[in-house]
């Protein structure tokens, strides 16, 4: 049987949607503006994860594992909120912790090659991160892994030859840029859509 046509994943996107949207614990302590980056990056996460599932799928997921798939992001997304909130009220050891956890949930929810923090990052980030404001943390934890590596894992080869330079040259993309190419990885746009497009 062929995959699912993506058009169908929408059920399975509005499931996640509406539960990272009826759960108040992801923004709890931030600020609208410090939380919208959040939510918007959560959001993008459900599009993104609804499209892979209808590529990958031959046979509908039942409702209970998208809901599975929902509590995951969710936890990731509230998780994200914890450190930034409390990072100055919890020691090391428990933002250590926390950040393990973040790294867990999104190898749940993108695989063992899913972009995680290293124990050196989490230490630099836990040594520096009162020079930051809390909008400016939640956007370097959301964008964390924008490299020219997770982009390659994101789409493989393609990646290089699309932006037509090596890889030493290429720039790190901004959030946006980003998110379009999390998008195309998982089919939500087709590849040669890219075919001009430049990392910058």
């Amino acid at each position: 049987m062929s995959p699912l046509e993506p058009e169908k994943s929408n059920p399975w996107v509005k499931q996640i949607e509406d539960a990272i949207a009826s759960n108040s614990a992801l923004r709890e302590g931030l600020h609208d503006n410090e939380a919208m980056p959040l939510i918007d990056w959560g959001a993008e996460r459900a599009q993104q994860i609804g499209q892979r599932m209808a590529a990958q799928a031959t046979v509908a997921p039942d409702s209970e594992e998208v809901a599975e798939t929902a509590y995951t992001l969710g936890r990731l997304m509230t998780r994200i909120t914890w450190v930034v909130v409390y990072r100055n009220k919890k020691d090391a050891a428990w933002l250590t912790r926390t950040f393990n956890t973040i790294n867990q949930l999104s190898q749940e929810l993108y695989g063992p090659d899913a972009a995680t923090l290293s124990e050196a990052e989490i230490a630099d980030w836990i040594a520096t991160h009162s020079q930051f404001s809390n909008g400016e943390l939640v956007k370097q934890l959301i964008e964390q892994g924008a490299s020219a590596k997770l982009l390659a894992r994101l789409l493989g080869e393609r990646v290089l030859q699309v932006a037509g330079l090596p890889e030493r040259e290429i720039c790190i993309p901004s959030y946006d840029q980003l998110s379009a190419l999390s998008l195309a990885a998982a089919g939500a746009y087709p590849y040669d859509s890219f075919a001009k497009f430049r990392l910058r």
